[in-house]
Order: C-alpha cells, then structure tokens, then sequence
C-alpha cells in the first residue's frame, strides 16, 4: 500500500485527467434504451445553431409528365417554414471529495486500481443518466406540450416551441375508463385511418400508456370484438396486447413502461402525523403523484400526492415515519403520458419497409425529428464540437482537496415533419 498525502495527488496514476475522463465513458449510453429516442435520435451538427426547415403541408399530388428533353416542372414545397434559434445548455458536476481520494491512495495491484475505476464509475454514473433523461424529457415535451422547457436562476422559461396539427390530435368517443361502453378497437382504427388520410404518413407503430392492458381485459365491446373474431380470448394482458395488434393490422402495437425517475431531498423535518414535506425539488409532480420516502436508516413509505406548492408537497394521509432534512424522495413522470396513446408514422415511400438501410445519414427521410447538439466550447474554446462534453477539473491543491467533473450537452429538439406523429386522447 503506498503513502501518499494530499500534496502528492498529482502523481497519482489514477487521478490523471485521462484516468477519470476515461471512466465516464465505461458504461453504455442509455439514450438508445429510452422510449422515445428510438423515434427521435441525437444527432451532431457542425454549427453554433440549430437550423430547422419545417414541412408544414400534407403529402400528395402525383410527379407530371414531361416532353422528353424539356426543362422539369419545379415542385414549390408549398407550406415550408425555416427556424433557426440557439441551443440550450445542460450541464451539472459531481465532486470527489477528500474521503473517497484517501481511498485512491491504495493502489497496489490491478485489482485494486480497478475497483477504484469502479468507484469512480458508480459516482458518475448518475450524472450521465440524469443528462440522458433529460434528452427524453426534452423529446416528451416536444410531442406532448409543444414546448421545451427549462428552469434559469430558479425561474422556469420556455427554450422552445414547436407546431403539432390540432387535426392530428383526437379523443377518443367515450373514455375507455368507462369499459362498458367505451370502443377503444373503434377509437384506434378512426384515428389511424384520419391520421394517415391527413398527413400521408402509414402508421409505423402505437403506443399506448401504461396501464392499458388492463382496462382493454374488462371493455365488453373489446371482448366481443376477439370473441367474434378469433373464437376465443383468454382475458389475459399480453392476449389482449397481441390479439389488438393483429386485429389492427397496425404494426407494432404496445404498452410503453418507460418512465423518468426523479430524485431529490428533503430540505426540512418533517413530523410523523404530519401530512406535507418540504423538498429542494418539485420537478413533474402533481396531484395524484406517488412519492417513496426513504430515511438514511432505509425505513420507507410511499404516499399520494394531494398538492403541490412552491417546494411543499401535501400529501392524502399523515405520514406514518418522521423525517429530517437530508432524507430522499422519489418519483416519476411516465414517458407516455396517462390517458394519451401516442401513433409514430412514416412516410409512404417506394422503400415500403421505411427502412434507412443502406441510406447516407443525410438522405434518411423517414426521420421526422431528431434532437439537435451544435457546438460546445466549454472542453475547448478554440476546437468547439457537438455532442455530448466532458471536463476534468482538477482542484487538488484547494481546501478541501478534490476533482470535479463536468458533464453536458448543448441541444434542443429539431422538428423536421410536424406531422410525424398523432395522439390520441383516452381520458
């Protein structure tokens, strides 16, 4: 076991800014598990701004015909708008503080230095996740609020807006909460067949929210619709899922359980009995919102949301445990929201599969948003790039002793074709 002292951290083998760079990127990325970064990738553009053209029209209209050697008619793109606004910043560090570089003092064998590597992982790991739900979040309020936002100086504004159709938005006849009388089989085949009439798009794939399943099972018109067609129905989630995509004739048709896990803390004690709590961050919650509580000890509850104020959430019953400043709270915000299905389309091109094999980055036409990063001069002010940066900040010599690292993107949703999508309201 070596000896070093604080003084001597910048001859640690592991503490070089390529060492801890270095781990930050030994665990995959988790954009491509997200559910809606499989529609809407991260991409990089060479540029400090993000430049976005906007189809505005619907898809039709036939290519005429021309005498041989005659100039070719000009198609107007009639209805193209083109924006162009600058990216937003995310960033946030973690810090190594002086107890966890005194573990870094024992180096010895390749073992030991990779558990330190593992260490260092686990810490990082966290900042790299929130950066990509943040992509996610980011991608969930483009298609369901038409606005990104962000919160500056403790004052949230909008980054960003963008244009849905109001016509590519439907409700549903009757809520399908009421499952005598609601027709969720009528309600997806008329917004299917109105989307794709309206914006020449097929539809490549639905996604209902969490929890679908599970009305579909007690609807007495769904189960009519399997008895008569299929001959029997086994009143189970995953036939109902399979036996709704085939009946469509849709594609894929599933039930998305992603959602985006929150944390924060306690900023006050909170009294057994008591019904409200106080945290530093109230981000996506709302009435109706499950809250875990954890104390240090690992004694938890969970508790229902009553109200939201300022940094003070109310919940529908007492709390059973007490609580003090520090301890953790949990949630999280659905992906897809509750009682909203979402259609993804494609457009109908010769390539019937809507595949982008074999097809330059540039010439991927089914892609009808994506999140753009422009430059980032914050690793290097004089070699600016896009994508995700990184930065080692190396703070040794200071009191307490430490390393802090860096970690962000700067990007915005870029909207291609503001008919991509549909959604469709089930109350």
């Amino acid at each position: 076991m070596s000896n070093y002292s604080f003084t001597d951290y910048d001859r640690h083998p592991l503490l070089r800014t390529d060492k801890i760079d270095g781990v930050l990127t030994l665990f995959p990325i988790m954009a491509a598990q997200m559910e809606l970064a499989r529609h809407i990738p991260l991409v990089n553009i060479n540029a400090d701004k993000i430049q976005m053209d906007i189809e505005k029209t619907m898809v039709g209209g036939m290519t005429p015909a021309s005498a041989i050697g005659s100039p070719a008619p000009i198609y107007g793109l009639h209805g193209r708008a083109y924006r162009e606004f600058e990216a937003a910043e995310w960033k946030e560090k973690v810090i190594l503080l002086e107890h966890e570089l005194v573990d870094f003092r024992k180096l010895g064998t390749k073992n030991e230095l990779m558990s330190a590597r593992e260490r260092l992982a686990q810490k990082y790991r966290h900042i790299e996740e929130r950066l990509a739900y943040r992509l996610e979040y980011m991608r969930r309020q483009m298609i369901f609020d038409s606005t990104v936002t962000g919160v500056i100086n403790g004052v949230e504004v909008d980054l960003a807006t963008y244009n849905h159709p109001s016509y590519l938005e439907f409700t549903a006849g009757t809520a399908w909460s009421n499952t005598a009388s609601a027709d969720p089989v009528g309600d997806l085949q008329l917004a299917a067949e109105t989307y794709m009439d309206y914006s020449g798009y097929e539809v490549a794939e639905v996604t209902l929210p969490f929890g679908t399943a599970r009305k579909l099972v007690k609807n007495k018109e769904f189960r009519d619709i399997m008895v008569n067609s299929y001959g029997a129905y086994h009143n189970t989630q995953n036939n109902a899922m399979s036996m709704l995509a085939e009946h469509l004739g849709l594609g894929n048709v599933r039930e998305s359980n992603a959602k985006l896990p929150h944390v924060t803390e306690l900023t006050a004690s909170a009294a057994a009995a008591q019904a409200d709590i106080t945290v530093r961050d109230t981000t996506f919650i709302a009435a109706g919102t499950t809250v875990v509580l954890k104390k240090i000890d690992g004694t938890s509850e969970s508790k229902v949301v009553a109200s939201v104020s300022g940094k003070t959430i109310t919940f529908t019953e007492n709390l059973v445990n007490a609580y003090v400043a520090g301890d953790m709270a949990r949630w999280h915000l659905r992906t897809i929201p509750d009682n909203t299905v979402l259609m993804v389309g494609r457009p109908m091109a010769m390539n019937s599969l809507g595949s982008n094999e074999g097809l330059a980055d540039q010439d991927k036409r089914v892609q009808w948003a994506d999140v753009a990063s422009t430059y980032s001069r914050y690793e290097n002010l004089n070699n600016p790039r896009p994508g995700v940066f990184r930065k080692n900040i190396d703070k040794l010599g200071d009191d307490p002793p430490r390393l802090e690292q860096v970690i962000g993107i700067r990007a915005l949703p870029r909207l291609h074709y503001g008919e991509g999508w549909a959604t469709l309201d089930i109350g």
